[in-house]
């Protein structure tokens, strides 16, 4: 788990095989308010590690959002949480990031690494 990030899995009927999860950041200042401060939608998704991949991976859905989509990949099966934040930590509010998983494995330590098993 990402310290200071609450992970939520979106079930979303629209995107059936992606997964979806909303990483929240909570009002630090306030720590008995219940209001987060931002999310970020995170999608994980086994493909090829190319951004051209996209065009027929994602479903047009994703890119209606109007936010702006940034792509990572992640290989292997071990803790993933550098990766993860390496993308994470240049995000803007709302932004969205596709991961492109070599495997399900991947995808797995993905979820693991964001605090969901």
């Amino acid at each position: 788990m990402i310290e200071g990030l609450t992970p939520r899995l979106v079930l979303n009927a629209e995107l059936p095989d992606l997964i979806e999860i909303e990483l929240s950041v909570a009002d630090l200042t306030n720590p008995e308010s219940r209001h987060d401060v931002f999310t970020l939608t995170v999608l994980l998704l086994v493909g090829p590690p190319d951004p051209n991949a996209l065009v027929y991976l994602v479903p047009r859905a994703v890119f209606e959002r109007g936010a702006p989509v940034h792509v990572g990949a992640l290989a292997g099966a071990e803790d993933q949480t550098e990766a993860l934040l390496e993308i994470l930590e240049v995000m803007a509010p709302s932004d969205i990031v596709v991961f492109l998983c070599e495997s399900t494995l991947t995808v797995t330590a993905a979820r693991q690494s964001l605090g969901l098993v």
